[in-house]
């Protein structure tokens, strides 16, 4: 206590004297007026003034200062003393880490604007939060773009990057450039500040880690598209798409060379702009393809021939692939050992048939179907009919069951479909012992009206009895007699009633 008291008097004499030198300051400006009104005869004594007052000047700043610092040292001294290495981390926790891009099958498409400007808001708070951030480069691994509205948001955008660049020194990078809803106007308004943006941030494709592109059809070029292939040592994830996925392929009939060297991809996602690497070229860690382009049939083939680890595939062909001229290699199996979840829709379940009997898929278990023609498709389910436990069907027209093959050892239904005509497919489930081991039923986005309901009743009352423990319903309209009398139907007897789950949802 003596310390601050002492500390606060002496600022008190200080400002009393800053006071004296503001009286003197005054006095000597005033003879500075009269000596300039004689400046031809008094010029020495203009100079010696001018002096005297920078003097007097000085002073006065160098106290103001010091009565500054001392007030300011009444003040705990906590904040200027607490360790950098808690606070880094603190900063860290703040600004989030790098996280994947996928979430089951799919891929988070937003820009995290909490992520995209907390280094900066750290960095403004005070001068050592500035250099505590400026000196953690971990904290500026995220570059997000937004679409651009004006040429003058391009030049922001490049300072933005070239700033997060510097900062970010050798550490792994985030991207996230989201302008698949540029229209072609603007990109065409646009072009001349957005195309060196996209290669300012294509120059630091060795840091690549997690990149998420989406363009308009416009900007996918050749020109940008052969960014991708550039080095990519630290590249984990990747999903690059243009708004129309349908579109021809730019690289018929030749097919270029992408993703030369990418040891640590696990995750991709691509579509029309057709970025996939070729088989001497792809990651022997992939887990996660999902494929949604018109590529040719030996691309296809030598590319999934090359994923030993592949544990997940989606593939949407848009158009029907030409099977003429294509021969499968003399006694080649297509075999992918690990694959255990797969997504079909359109056209790829007439390559799959095609295929089938030159598949291995060992550990197979999920089937995803959607927009299909389950007709063209029997022949690659047939094979398969002994593995799959779970089959997903997305579609809008009606499914007859016997056009799909018995899946002896099923075990988990999802029916995803805006139609409420399922009536004959439960009345043929519940008439049948097709799928035996079926255990739960799921039905998605259903209308389900009077019909189906009685038809969703009858197959529980025949199926109960064997091993049917849940019939899930989410996102649908039901009568409201419906769940009392499901639930009565699932109840077991010997252990009480079997929970229904997500009732709650039945309107």
């Amino acid at each position: 206590m003596t310390s601050v008291s002492n500390n606060a008097r002496l600022a008190t004499v200080y400002d009393g004297l800053a006071a004296q030198l503001n009286d003197s300051a005054a006095i000597l400006r005033h003879d500075l007026e009269v000596a300039e009104a004689a400046l031809v005869r008094a010029r020495d004594k203009v100079d010696e003034i001018r002096r005297n007052l920078d003097d007097v000047t000085r002073r006065q700043e160098d106290l103001r200062a010091s009565s500054v610092t001392l007030r300011a040292s009444q003040h705990s001294p906590f904040p200027r003393t607490f360790p950098v290495e808690l606070l880094c981390a603190l900063f860290q926790a703040l600004v989030g880490e790098a996280t994947s891009l996928w979430d089951g099958w799919d891929a988070k498409c937003d820009i995290d604007k909490h992520r995209r400007t907390a280094p900066f808001i750290l960095a403004a708070v005070c001068r050592r939060w500035r250099a505590v951030t400026l000196a953690t480069p971990s904290l500026w691994y995220y570059i997000a773009l937004p679409p651009p509205t004006s040429i003058s948001d391009c030049y922001t955008f490049m300072y933005y990057v070239d700033t997060v660049l510097a900062r970010s020194g050798a550490s792994a990078l985030e991207i996230a450039v989201d302008w698949e809803h540029l229209s072609d106007a603007q990109w065409t308004e646009l072009r001349a500040g957005a195309q060196p943006l996209l290669r300012r941030v294509a120059d630091a494709a060795s840091r690549w880690r997690y990149v998420f592109v989406l363009l308009p059809n416009l900007a996918a070029t050749r020109e940008n598209l052969h960014d991708f292939r550039r080095v990519m040592p630290m590249l984990e994830e990747l999903v690059v798409c243009r708004e129309d996925d349908d579109s021809n392929n730019l690289w018929e009939p030749e097919f270029p060379v992408y993703l030369p060297f990418c040891p640590k991809l696990r995750r991709m996602r691509t579509d029309g702009c057709h970025i996939v690497p070729t088989s001497r070229h792809s990651s022997t860690v992939l887990v996660h393809l999902e494929l949604e382009i018109i590529l040719p049939i030996h691309v296809i083939w030598e590319l999934l021939q090359s994923l030993p680890v592949l544990d997940t595939l989606s593939l949407d062909l848009p158009l029907a692939p030409n099977m003429n001229g294509w021969i499968p290699p003399v006694l080649q199996k297509l075999r992918l050992p690990a694959l255990r979840a797969l997504d079909i829709h359109h056209c790829a379940d007439v390559l799959l048939s095609f295929w089938a009997s030159y598949l291995e898929f060992p550990s197979f278990r999920l089937c995803s179907v959607e927009h299909v023609d389950y007709d063209t498709m029997h022949p690659f389910l047939e094979v398969f009919a002994d593995t799959v436990t779970t089959l997903h069907i997305n579609t809008e027209t009606f499914i007859d069951p016997e056009a799909i093959p018995d899946f002896r050892n099923l075990k988990h239904l999802v029916i995803k479909a805006q139609d409420s005509g399922y009536t004959d497919t439960f009345l043929t489930l519940a008439r049948t012992d097709l799928w035996p081991d079926l255990e739960v039923v799921e039905l998605q986005y259903l209308s389900v009206s009077t019909d189906l309901a009685g038809a969703l009743i009858k197959f529980v009352r025949t199926r109960r009895p064997k091993r049917l423990k849940t019939l899930r319903l989410e996102y649908c309209n039901a009568p409201a007699w419906f769940a009392e009398q499901l639930e009565l139907y699932l109840r077991d007897p010997n252990s009480g009633p079997q929970q229904l789950e997500d009732l709650s949802e039945l309107a």
